[in-house]
């Protein structure tokens, strides 16, 4: 194999010095961090008073509660404010609704004025007719699994035991329907097609049905899909927003009803506010709460969530990243989830027009930087970790929607598949944090490639795994990693996780049992001997 070896620690410092700078510039900026003692330990604390100041309570426990929380002042606001003083607040939702339907900043990636005026067509001819039929019977399917609910949809559905017998609260059915892309890749695009209002009444049932049959908690609960930490999040970083906006001139999407759903929308971004996660998830719910507080600039705390989810993202930017450039969970698959939670704050801000602070742009750029280094000849990402399917990862698709927005030829070489820009300078390279080790041939599809993994667990969705490698010659994929299987309980989702099923030595046919003492994640990157 040609030698052409680059070490990673020749750059690591300057890359960790980059990524520090990214994130304790908009710390400093906003008073948030000074440079004395450990970073990660004051930060906490600040940003643990900061949520409780802006956010001293979750739940909106009635229609004043739910008004208070609106700033009546702003222009466009009288009617409401006026019915509100009145104690009319039937009145009051029905102008709220009013005031949202004139309403043109800012705007989203589907705004309800851009609605076609007439229908295009009956909704049978529309490709997506037959999902919407599944969906309008309650029917859903994820991760292997079908439920048909019935009338009455079960928000908490956990039908599968762990051997302890508790509930199983991986169940994949709850949680997508929970995460409601149903609403705005199903339901809206047919409703905007056909004009059928039962697409509408389903949506309206929905979204209510959610949030009034499960009050919001003050505190992270466990055992639940609806206030899980992850799936609570998640409609805000765009199906809520979208089938907002898809079904708001509906008349079955009524001024209650619409109360309702920004009632669900405040509350799960003070959920995501008081109730912090970690790696990917933690930042997933920093993207749904800048939404929250960009979308809806007329919220009293609607500043407060934005600065909070910025700064928060900001500070995540050095703690949930190696100096590599991989996120601590060392799951290639999932660093994706990571660098897409990041840079949606920043999509967001250019679409609805807020500042979107520089530093975060960089950061962004740093984590795309990752995916050269352990780039397959076929263009994907190493299996490692909860990573899912064999050649997980389309780099073409991942550099194309970023053509053009960094001067980076390497990342126009990628995104053309080597008709412009350039290849990496190196072939073989070291990710000492993570404990990536990749030896190449060149760049080429026929390109010789390894890539071993000798790194710590990860923060998140690791295996036992530890030395294992992938393989890739003459455009073949040799010596495979298998991923992830399910994270429903089963032996094979534990065989998944063994070293039996990964490419290491086993003695006696016994797993590695790092779980139990990692090392999770590392303070200083691996030197060149070893372990």
């Amino acid at each position: 194999m040609q030698n052409k070896t680059t070490s990673y620690s020749t750059i690591g410092l300057g890359l960790e010095n980059t990524m520090k700078s990214a994130a304790t510039g908009i710390l400093l900026i906003l008073g948030l961090w000074t440079p004395v003692g450990t970073f990660g330990q004051s930060p906490d604390q600040d940003m643990r008073k900061w949520a409780e100041r802006i956010v001293p309570r979750v739940r909106l426990t009635d229609d004043e509660a739910f008004f208070a929380a609106w700033d009546l002042s702003r222009p466009g606001m009288e009617a409401v404010k006026a019915a509100v003083e009145v104690r009319n607040l039937d009145r009051a939702k029905t102008e709220l609704k009013g005031y949202f339907l004139n309403r043109r900043q800012p705007p989203w990636r589907v705004n309800h004025w851009e609605m076609p005026a007439k229908a295009r067509g009956d909704a049978p001819r529309h490709s997506k007719y037959r999902a919407g039929e599944d969906v309008l019977a309650h029917k859903f399917s994820a991760g292997g699994f079908e439920v048909a609910f019935g009338p009455k949809i079960d928000w908490n559905y956990f039908p599968l035991k762990l051997p302890d017998g508790r509930p199983d609260t991986e169940y994949p059915v709850i949680h997508a329907l929970n995460r409601f892309a149903h609403l705005s890749t199903i339901l809206g695009p047919l409703y905007w097609y056909s004009r059928d209002e039962r697409y509408a009444r389903e949506f309206v049932a929905e979204v209510t049905d959610h949030v009034l049959s499960n009050p919001a908690p003050e505190r992270y609960v466990r055992g639940t899909a609806v206030w899980s930490r992850l799936t609570s999040c998640t409609p805000l970083n765009g199906n809520w927003l979208d089938a907002y906006n898809y079904f708001f001139p509906s008349e079955s999407f009524t001024p209650e009803a619409h109360a309702v759903m920004l009632k669900g929308f405040l509350q799960k971004a003070r959920y995501a506010v008081r109730s912090p996660d970690s790696v990917n998830r933690y930042m997933a719910q920093l993207s749904g709460i800048y939404n929250v507080g960009a979308y809806f600039p007329e919220l009293k705390e609607a500043a407060d969530l934005r600065d909070y989810a910025s700064t928060a993202m900001a500070r995540a930017a050095l703690d949930e990243f190696y100096p590599d450039t991989i996120t601590k969970e060392l799951c290639p698959g999932y660093h994706g989830g990571s660098r897409g939670a990041m840079d949606r704050i920043l999509q967001s801000a250019g679409l609805m027009g807020y500042p979107s602070p520089p530093e975060l742009e960089q950061a962004v750029k740093l984590t795309y930087d990752f995916y050269p280094q352990v780039a397959t000849p076929l263009g994907g990402l190493p299996n490692f970790g909860d990573t899912w399917s064999p050649g997980y990862g389309n780099l073409k698709k991942t550099f194309t929607a970023v053509k053009g927005r960094w001067k980076d030829p390497v990342f126009d070489w990628f995104a053309s598949e080597g008709s412009e820009g350039r290849p990496p300078s190196f072939t073989s390279t070291r990710l000492p944090w993570a404990g990536f080790y990749l030896m190449r041939s060149g760049w080429d599809l026929g390109a010789l490639w390894l890539c071993m993994d000798a790194g710590p667990m990860g923060k998140d969705h690791w295996h036992e795994d530890y030395g294992n490698f992938e393989c890739y010659a003459y455009g073949e994929h040799l010596i495979a990693e298998v991923g992830v299987f399910s994270y429903t309980y089963s032996k094979w989702n534990q065989y998944f996780k063994s070293s039996l099923s990964h490419n290491v030595v086993t003695v006696d046919g016994y797993s590695q049992k790092r779980g139990g003492k990692g090392p999770f994640v590392v303070d200083q990157p691996r030197g060149n001997s070893p372990a």
